[in-house]
């Protein structure tokens, strides 16, 4: 959507957040670059509470776009279980809602919308602040202002443009009518379904997207009687979807994606004064509390291709050789000397752990069988890294993945010598069952129904 938030996760990254630290953080010349920073998750009594941040260093009560992918993070990080949750910022509780197995589409409850002067605020008597006249900058526009839990002026034009924006979003922003500064919407309404707009963001400047001034100019467009409750909000940086509820709640769904994952380097960190630091809690396992305090990044996954066919070969081989098991490269492993047509090219996948040096630490792959029936194969991982909650990590990420390929079932063969592979299966709720036949190296078959 061309609008990037960094999260820094607390119990990974002890930071202290001063509006100097924010700022040089958010500088893209200078820090690591951002429109702002999602700070949690902390908690706050049920719910997991997230602090958003401007880059000029000052603190925003919501953000549509941050929530959606503080959201994303939540989730993939298994924070949340569930596909609906509840996010505390200090505008408000956000329900969240997760609508597809990638946590790639996101639907916000943005709450209750507010035309009242005294709750954006509005300096003035206390009234609607509807249809009213602005004089700054030696021109009058008509203004609608409100708050979805953060403050809005939106403005309808026939004609917006990002030079308008730029021109007449910080004049509106630091007006003395609104105490608080407020984020400011050029408005365009195309049809009864459809708007576009131009966002000029308080503490932030020119934005390509933003999901809340969406719902703001969805909502004030609602107001005016331009538009119908379901609309299109049509912005430089993509398109999001807003619903005005009967009840008067206002609906945000839109997209959302990972760019990237990392730590600081040394120079900023010292800049910032930064401790990475061990989560405070086992929901997420990508690496030793130790390598988190060393600042060493977690071992990521990745895609594999052919040019991994001889590394994950090295390391399936040397996982059998320690526990006394033969390659059979002519039945059994013969997959992985072509990974690409024996996974990816049936419909399947494969997918590689790798340190931060490069080497390929752990594997697996998801070998389709009959409909709905997936295979797990090659899960592996080096005896070096064992013990740090990386089995655990692979075996979470091959479940969510067969998921995502529409598999209901999947099943495997092992060893009954790997004694710690299978206490890992049948916690994760695999049962033995006895299959038609049996690899020449397998003793055991195991099946897990996909919920």
């Amino acid at each position: 959507m061309g609008n990037d938030y960094l999260v820094i996760d607390p119990e990974i990254h002890d930071v202290n957040l001063t509006p100097d630290a924010i700022r040089l953080i958010c500088d893209r010349h200078f820090g690591v670059g951002a429109d702002g920073i999602l700070y949690g998750p902390l908690k706050e009594g049920k719910n997991l509470r997230v602090k958003i941040f401007n880059p000029d260093g000052s603190e925003a009560e919501k953000s549509g776009n941050g929530l959606r992918i503080f959201a994303r993070y939540l989730y993939e990080e298994r924070y949340v279980s569930r596909k609906h949750f509840s996010i505390a910022t200090s505008g408000g509780i956000v329900e969240a809602q997760i609508q597809d197995d990638m946590a790639s589409l996101i639907r916000l409850n943005m709450g209750k919308i507010s035309f009242l002067s005294t709750e954006i605020p509005v300096k003035g008597l206390k009234r609607e602040v509807v249809d009213e006249e602005l004089q700054t900058g030696g021109a009058k526009h008509r203004i609608t202002c409100l708050s979805v839990g953060n403050p809005h002026c939106v403005i309808p034009m026939d004609v917006i443009s990002e030079q308008k924006a730029r021109e007449l979003g910080p004049l509106v922003e630091n007006h003395e009518l609104f105490p608080n500064r407020i984020n400011v919407q050029l408005l365009k309404v195309i049809n009864r379904e459809t708007i576009e707009i131009r966002i000029w963001e308080r503490g932030a400047g020119y934005t390509l997207s933003s999901g809340s001034s969406a719902c703001a100019a969805t909502a004030a467009a609602h107001k005016l009687g331009l538009v119908d409750d379901r609309v299109t909000v049509k912005m430089p940086g993509g398109n999001l979807f807003v619903e005005i509820g009967k009840d008067k709640q206002t609906y945000l769904t839109g997209p959302v994606e990972r760019a990237f994952e990392g730590c600081f380097g040394p120079h900023l960190e010292e800049k910032l004064s930064v401790r990475q630091s061990p989560r405070l809690s086992d929901l997420s396992d990508l690496s030793d509390p130790s390598d988190r305090r060393g600042r060493q990044p977690a071992p990521r996954l990745r895609l594999a291709s052919n040019a991994d066919c001889e590394p994950i070969a090295k390391l399936v081989f040397g996982v059998l050789n320690e526990y006394g098991l033969k390659p059979a490269l002519a039945s059994t492993d013969a997959d992985i000397e072509d990974i690409e047509s024996s996974y990816f090219g049936r419909g399947g996948t494969f997918l590689v752990l790798e340190a931060e040096d490069g080497s390929i630490i752990g594997a697996y792959g998801l070998y389709p069988l009959e409909e709905h029936t997936c295979e797990l194969r090659k899960m592996y991982l080096h005896k070096a890294y064992r013990g740090k909650g990386l089995g655990k990590r692979l075996l979470d990420d091959a479940l969510a993945k067969a998921r995502q390929l529409g598999f209901r079932k999947m099943v495997l063969e092992t060893a009954s010598v790997l004694k710690e592979a299978i206490a890992l299966y049948e916690s994760y709720g695999f049962v033995e069952y006895t299959p038609d036949h049996l690899s020449s190296r397998c003793d055991q078959a195991y099946v897990c129904e996909l919920k």
